[in-house]
């Protein structure tokens, strides 16, 4: 194991020209050294390549990568992108509107170093305002229980900040560009499928919530929902098919999940004065399988609650 390894910082930007230099200013402000940046942004319609060329240019030494899609393809080829261009032994993903401390690699690489065989070491988070002040810790993000793995936890998740391993990633199919709005989950259980997975409860991310973010757009709640239910069933069938010893679902709470969502679909959707009796007999097919979610769901989608 090499005692000074390379990790790289993923940094995949779109239309955040107004918060990318704070960005890359905690990265290459890490105590950390051996690092190098790969910057992949998805065709923005802003100025955002101009300020990215801007600071790359005013930092002639650090190692950085920038590299412009052709065309725009989405958050998942964003970060499979910047997956392919990068040449780090660990890397790890930093969002263009967000920042780390000073310390994350440092810290987070630390314990993946400790001697354990970890895919991922992920942090606590911060949750902050459009100016990057934290207003407080995330409950997302934190310790899986014993006996339960990222699939199947309902409480601690992995979620930002982690650092991955490129030899579980490359044991991997990689980040899925069909994922939708749930690669990062997508990906995190394919990695805890290959090595386990460790928590460090420091909050080393800033997450800036803004009305540009797509995971807090509300408009976009159905689609996440609908993208984390596809994620989830597909980690179950590649569990339960290779007999793979991580935790899995169950049938039953798999068909819960299924039920969850269109219970939120078709709640949307009457709404939205869209068609949603399709939806509500998919709720009552599902109903048997979580009977007390079911009529209360059916309860919300006829009150509107």
């Amino acid at each position: 194991m090499k005692e000074n390894p390379l990790v790289s910082i993923l940094v995949t930007n779109y239309n955040n020209a107004k918060y990318i230099v704070e960005s890359l200013e905690s990265a290459i402000h890490q105590t950390y050294q051996n690092i190098e940046i790969v910057i992949v942004d998805d065709k923005s319609l802003d100025d955002s390549v101009a300020v990215a060329n801007s600071f790359v240019e005013h930092h002639p030494d650090f190692p950085f990568t920038l590299y412009v899609s052709p065309e725009n393809r989405g958050c998942p080829s964003s970060k499979r992108k910047s997956v392919e261009l990068s040449r780090g032994d660990y890397f790890l993903f930093l969002d263009s509107d967000d920042k780390m401390s000073n310390d994350a690699v440092e810290k987070l690489l630390e314990v993946m170093l400790d001697g354990n065989q970890y895919s991922i070491v992920y942090s606590g988070q911060y949750l902050c305002n459009e100016d990057l002040v934290p207003q407080r810790r995330s409950s997302h993000c934190g310790l899986i229980p014993e006996g339960k793995s990222n699939l199947t936890s309902q409480t601690g998740h992995v979620s930002y900040l982690t650092l991955c391993s490129r030899k579980c990633y490359d044991k991997t199919s990689g980040i899925n560009v069909n994922a939708g709005l749930a690669e990062d989950q997508d990906f995190y259980y394919k990695m805890e499928e290959v090595a386990p997975v460790c928590f460090l409860d420091l909050p080393l991310y800033y997450y800036r919530k803004h009305d540009h973010n797509i995971s807090y757009n509300a408009s976009s709640v159905v689609r996440n929902q609908y993208w984390l239910m596809k994620a989830k069933t597909e980690a179950y069938y590649r569990r339960k098919r290779g007999h793979l010893k991580v935790p899995n679902l169950t049938k039953r709470q798999l068909l819960a999940i299924r039920l969850d969502y269109h219970i939120t679909n078709a709640s949307f959707c009457r709404a939205e004065h869209k068609p949603w009796l399709a939806e509500l007999l998919k709720v009552l097919l599902y109903t048997p399988f979580s009977v007390r979610k079911g009529f209360r769901g059916i309860k919300t989608v006829f009150s509107g609650k």
